[in-house]
Formats: structure tokens, sequence, C-alpha cells
């Protein structure tokens, strides 16, 4: 007769510690966005590297989705190939009562893996994308550094709402917020 999880508790294996390239970043869910695209910002810009590879399981897949978009509107001309796979993943779980056998569980987990690079990539790959159009792509102003830029990314209402204005106040407006100081429709 099978036994409710209840019963048991999952053993704590010790992480494996993978060796990274220099240019490759692990995308966990425990960081925020503008952290990763701060430090990708850097790779390009700073560090010189014409490629960077962002790496990522289970539930950090979407928040590497959505720092690719970013980066790909910020930096003109990036190639992209985005590669998905699964990895099979083994949990041990210890009986918390007598009697009763400890468990192996095998679950599969998604991986995906983005390559984005300032020259061009095998256009006939797989998951090949190319660049945003020029007219997609905002880069930051040229005093702006990679840290006001990161700041900036996740700037959000007070309050979560539709995206609407209220009030007349554009600032709410989740859609009017670009870089710091300017707003959409603002006279300069």
């Amino acid at each position: 007769m099978p036994q409710a999880m209840e019963n048991y508790v999952r053993l704590q294996k010790p992480k494996v510690v993978e060796e990274l390239a220099v240019n490759e970043v692990r995308v966990t869910v425990s960081n925020h966005i503008r952290t990763f695209v701060k430090h990708v910002l850097k790779l390009f810009a700073e560090d010189g590297h014409q490629t960077v590879v962002l790496k990522a399981t289970g539930r950090a897949i979407n928040k590497t989705v959505a720092i690719v978009e970013v980066l790909k509107r910020r930096v003109a001309g990036l190639h992209q190939i985005t590669e998905l796979a699964s990895v099979e993943m083994t949990d041990l779980w210890e009986p918390t009562q007598e009697g009763l056998e400890p468990l192996e569980v095998v679950r599969h987990v998604s991986v995906v893996s983005v390559t984005l690079s300032k020259n061009q990539l095998d256009v006939d790959a797989p998951g090949y994308q190319p660049p945003l159009h020029n007219d997609q792509v905002s880069p930051a102003p040229d005093d702006a550094s990679a840290e006001a830029l990161a700041n900036n990314l996740e700037a959000r209402p007070a309050q979560r709402g539709t995206g609407e204005q209220q009030d007349g106040d554009a600032s709410r407006c989740v859609h009017n917020i670009t870089w710091a100081g300017e707003r959409r429709g603002d006279e300069q």
C-alpha cells in the first residue's frame, strides 16, 4: 500500500559546484533580474566579451527569458540561440516512521541555455533569433553607467494594477516608465 509523502523528509544532497566559463551566467530564482542584466552588460561593455551564455533550470527559466528580452532591447545587434533540454534529478527521501523504506524519486527538470552574441551565429541552428531592428533597441544614454541602467530596469509603481493611468498620473502607469527622470510625453 503506498504511503503518504508526509511520512518522509527529503535528504539534502551536497551541492555540486560546476566550474563556469568567464562569460557564462547561471540564472537563479533568488536574485533580481537587474542583478543579472547588470552583470551581463558588464561582460559585454567592460570585459569586452563578444558572446555571453545564460543558463537556468526549472523556475529560473522564466527569469532567464525576461533577462534576455531586456538585454536584446539594450544592446544593439545581439544574435540569439536558445537551446532547451531536460535533466534527470534524483531525490532521496528518508522515512520519519518505523517500518517504511527509504524512497528514491526521479524527476525531470527543464534546462535552458541562451547564447547572446555580438557576432553572427549559425542562422540554421534550431532556436536562432536574429538581432532586433534598431528602432526596437534603446541603449543607455552615454553618461549612464550599467548600475544606473540596472536600477531602472525593475522600476514599478507602488501598487500593482492594470497598467492604466489613474487620475491622470502617468507615473503610476507601468508602460510610461523609461529612463530615470524621463517619462514618455514629457517635454524636455
